[in-house]
């Protein structure tokens, strides 16, 4: 717990109001953990975050020209789940048993496909938001369900870390439900009835208190 507070940790991400995209994993992974954490937003319509994306690639920052970025004790490190990863890594979160954080990589690595259609269709023509919702989003959740029925090691989550943490392959999965949710692509009912596994997750860290009061704070 010390690590916890003494780490100085500074998120970037982009202004989206009560949706999480990948930024907001990595939100919901440092409340979820009680993390103290600073942000700064950028604003996607008046310029803002163009600006912000050409410094980065240009000053070599990140390549990419992509947030979430997080500064954590004067290091700077991109990628959402390799920012969890690390995060976890220095602040003593994960398992001492290898096999409880391959669990974790497993289903990260397989979420970043579902996720990635999210970003590129939730917000696009209404076309892409069908596609989405009828095509691209039920065949990866399912799959994503299925992982949990085969991986998971304790009732509902994957696995735990170090003093009952909880860990970036779960964060994902209930940040991934949370947006699909919030952008109208899924409804918590369709979650509870098609992916009984995934929609579990949803609700065990809807339950979270410092989660629900970042979402009732944002849904306001």
């Amino acid at each position: 717990k010390d690590n916890m507070s003494a780490a100085k940790v500074n998120l970037q991400y982009l202004k989206l109001g009560p949706v999480g995209g990948r930024g907001g994993v990595v939100r919901f992974f440092m409340l979820a953990n009680g993390i103290q954490y600073e942000e700064q937003l950028f604003s996607l319509s008046n310029g803002e975050w163009a600006k912000k994306k050409k410094e980065l690639i240009d000053s070599g920052e990140n390549p990419a020209g992509t947030v979430p970025i997080v500064d954590i004790d004067g290091v700077t490190i991109t990628q959402h789940v390799a920012i969890m990863r690390y995060i976890a890594s220095k602040m003593n979160l994960t398992s001492h048993e290898y096999y409880h954080n391959y669990v974790q990589d497993a289903v990260a690595d397989q979420y970043q496909h579902l996720r990635d259609d999210w970003a590129s269709n939730a917000f696009g023509s209404v076309e892409q938001k069908q596609k989405l919702t009828t095509e691209l989003a039920p065949p990866q959740l399912h799959v994503l369900d299925r992982l949990y029925a085969k991986l998971k090691l304790e009732d509902i989550l994957l696995s735990r870390g170090n003093n009952e943490s909880y860990l970036w392959g779960d964060v994902s999965i209930f940040g991934i439900l949370y947006d699909l949710i919030r952008t109208g692509n899924l409804t918590e009912e369709e979650t509870r009835s098609d992916y009984p596994n995934l929609h579990a997750v949803y609700k065990a860290f809807l339950e979270n208190e410092a989660i629900s009061k970042w979402i009732a704070d944002k849904s306001q």
